[in-house]
């Protein structure tokens, strides 16, 4: 499908892409900020990525965490285009080695080349008088990293925030660590989020303040009916209904049971 909208706050732009424009998480949005891309976009969709690049031109990409609709194109960038591409060490050292994909991330994204980024050690000069500063936040994957425009009060915030009150979790995030820094970037100076997926947030802060009620709400419930002897499955369909077609396509990978079996079983930090 490609190029599917612009979308455009104060001087960021960003462009949503996607093979399938079925709902949020089968498209995914780059950024423009000064003279640098967040993200760099799925491999199945670079034609994409460069149509915005020569409509956009940028001197630099920088990569919020390593899954392929986020880092699918450095490879690309590096070695068609010359442009570097940041990334923080533990996104690096994805990028480096690469990773196997499901079937269905195959399919609706692309497969990416491993490549070898420059590690960013601190804050990234972003052009146009843009400072971009690098905010670990773990729990969506290990490596997920926002970005924050403090004079701005604009956060890059990659997979972080999507949705107020999401019902479906991948097998290899972890809750804990999610719900930890939700809580902890309430103390960034930043109002709006530049989301990957949801798109332009405004008030972001309390999006997130909303998506760490939801959560913490959604683990005291699942907790005091797993204490009642409910399996996963019951309390799966209880507290988020039955599983439905996402979950099957994706082999359980992305489903419902996986947000609540990590409400259940996680109790520490990864």
């Amino acid at each position: 499908m490609g190029w599917i909208a612009t979308l455009q706050h104060d001087s960021v732009r960003g462009a949503r892409m996607g093979r399938f424009n079925a709902g949020l998480t089968t498209t995914t949005l780059v950024w423009r900020i000064g003279t640098t891309l967040v993200d760099t976009g799925p491999p199945n969709q670079w034609g994409a990525v460069k149509a915005f690049l020569n409509a956009e031109p940028v001197r630099k990409a920088v990569v919020t965490h390593h899954h392929e609709d986020h880092g699918g194109n450095a490879s690309r960038l590096i070695n068609e285009l010359g442009l570097p591409v940041y990334a923080t060490d533990k996104a690096a050292a994805h990028l480096i080695a690469g990773h196997r994909l499901k079937p269905y991330q195959k399919v609706v994204w692309g497969r990416s080349a491993p490549c070898t980024p420059t590690v960013l050690t601190g804050p990234m000069d972003a052009g146009n008088g843009y400072t971009l500063t690098p905010v670990p936040c773990p729990g969506h994957s290990e490596d997920l990293t926002c970005f924050l425009e403090e004079s701005q009060g604009w956060l890059f915030s990659g997979d972080l925030y999507i949705a107020d009150a999401p019902v479906y979790f991948r097998a290899d995030e972890h809750l804990t660590d999610t719900l930890a820094t939700l809580e902890a970037v309430q103390s960034l100076p930043f109002d709006t989020l530049f989301c990957a997926h949801r798109g332009v947030v405004k008030h972001g802060k309390e999006a997130l303040q909303r998506k760490h009620a939801y959560l913490t709400g959604l683990k005291e419930e699942a907790l005091a009916l797993s204490a009642q002897g409910l399996s996963i499955r019951h309390i799966t369909r209880r507290l988020l209904g039955k599983e439905e077609a996402t979950s099957f396509i994706t082999g359980f990978h992305f489903c419902k049971a996986n947000l609540i079996r990590a409400c259940i079983t996680e109790t520490q930090p990864r």
